[in-house]
Protein backbone atom coordinates (compact mmCIF):
# COMPACT_ATOMS: atom_id res chain seq x y z
CA UNK A 1 0.00 0.00 0.00
CA UNK A 2 1.66 3.11 -0.89
CA UNK A 3 0.13 6.56 0.43
CA UNK A 4 1.29 9.83 0.02
CA UNK A 5 0.73 13.64 0.78
CA UNK A 6 3.27 14.82 -1.16
CA UNK A 7 3.69 14.22 -5.07
CA UNK A 8 6.49 12.57 -5.52
CA UNK A 9 7.01 11.14 -2.04
CA UNK A 10 6.23 7.28 -1.45
CA UNK A 11 5.33 6.22 2.14
CA UNK A 12 5.31 2.35 2.01
CA UNK A 13 3.29 0.28 4.46
CA UNK A 14 3.65 -2.97 4.81
CA UNK A 15 1.02 -5.32 6.25
CA UNK A 16 1.21 -9.04 6.23
CA UNK A 17 -1.07 -11.26 4.56
CA UNK A 18 -4.23 -12.21 5.84
CA UNK A 19 -3.21 -15.52 6.77
CA UNK A 20 -0.69 -14.31 8.82
CA UNK A 21 -2.83 -12.41 10.59
CA UNK A 22 -5.30 -14.98 11.18
CA UNK A 23 -1.84 -17.24 12.36
CA UNK A 24 -0.87 -14.43 14.92
CA UNK A 25 -4.64 -13.75 16.02
CA UNK A 26 -5.09 -17.12 16.95
CA UNK A 27 -1.40 -17.94 18.38
CA UNK A 28 -2.30 -14.78 20.70
CA UNK A 29 -5.70 -15.93 21.26
CA UNK A 30 -7.43 -12.54 20.11
CA UNK A 31 -9.50 -11.83 16.94
CA UNK A 32 -7.92 -10.14 13.93
CA UNK A 33 -9.97 -7.32 14.52
CA UNK A 34 -8.06 -6.78 17.73
CA UNK A 35 -4.65 -6.92 15.79
CA UNK A 36 -5.94 -4.15 13.09
CA UNK A 37 -7.87 -1.86 15.57
CA UNK A 38 -6.90 -3.01 19.03
CA UNK A 39 -10.35 -3.40 19.89
CA UNK A 40 -12.84 -6.51 20.79
CA UNK A 41 -16.06 -6.99 18.87
CA UNK A 42 -18.45 -7.83 21.39
CA UNK A 43 -19.55 -11.18 19.81
CA UNK A 44 -21.65 -11.88 22.83
CA UNK A 45 -25.23 -13.55 21.00
CA UNK A 46 -28.63 -12.29 22.68
CA UNK A 47 -29.08 -15.01 25.51
CA UNK A 48 -32.88 -13.64 26.13
CA UNK A 49 -35.43 -15.39 23.81
CA UNK A 50 -37.74 -13.18 23.95
CA UNK A 51 -35.57 -10.11 23.21
CA UNK A 52 -34.28 -12.31 20.30
CA UNK A 53 -37.62 -13.38 18.61
CA UNK A 54 -39.14 -9.78 18.93
CA UNK A 55 -35.66 -8.30 17.31
CA UNK A 56 -36.47 -10.67 14.45
CA UNK A 57 -40.03 -9.28 13.66
CA UNK A 58 -38.88 -5.88 14.18
CA UNK A 59 -36.39 -6.40 10.77
CA UNK A 60 -39.92 -6.77 8.90
CA UNK A 61 -41.16 -3.74 10.09
CA UNK A 62 -41.16 0.12 8.59
CA UNK A 63 -37.65 2.07 8.91
CA UNK A 64 -39.45 5.00 10.67
CA UNK A 65 -41.19 2.30 13.32
CA UNK A 66 -37.75 0.98 13.79
CA UNK A 67 -35.91 4.09 14.87
CA UNK A 68 -38.70 5.13 17.47
CA UNK A 69 -37.93 1.29 18.88
CA UNK A 70 -34.31 2.07 18.89
CA UNK A 71 -34.48 5.11 20.62
CA UNK A 72 -36.69 3.67 23.17
CA UNK A 73 -34.35 1.07 23.94
CA UNK A 74 -31.39 3.71 24.28
CA UNK A 75 -34.07 5.93 26.20
CA UNK A 76 -34.40 2.99 28.73
CA UNK A 77 -30.45 2.04 28.28
CA UNK A 78 -29.52 5.79 29.56
CA UNK A 79 -32.68 5.58 32.24
CA UNK A 80 -30.92 2.39 33.82
CA UNK A 81 -27.26 3.76 33.38
CA UNK A 82 -28.56 6.93 35.48
CA UNK A 83 -30.03 5.35 37.97
CA UNK A 84 -27.16 3.11 38.87
CA UNK A 85 -25.05 5.76 39.04
CA UNK A 86 -27.37 7.84 41.03
CA UNK A 87 -27.38 4.73 43.83
CA UNK A 88 -26.29 5.62 46.82
CA UNK A 89 -22.79 4.83 48.56
CA UNK A 90 -22.60 2.99 51.47
CA UNK A 91 -20.64 4.30 54.01
CA UNK A 92 -18.33 2.30 55.38
CA UNK A 93 -19.21 1.33 59.14
CA UNK A 94 -18.16 3.32 62.23
CA UNK A 95 -16.63 1.54 64.97
CA UNK A 96 -18.48 2.08 68.23
CA UNK A 97 -16.57 4.17 70.53
CA UNK A 98 -18.48 3.58 74.09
Amino acid sequence: MFLSEKPGVCVCIHAPPVEKLALLASQLGVSVDYLLTGQQPDNRPISSLPLLERFRALEAVPSADQTTIVNVIDAVIAKNRVASALRPVVPPLLAHTG
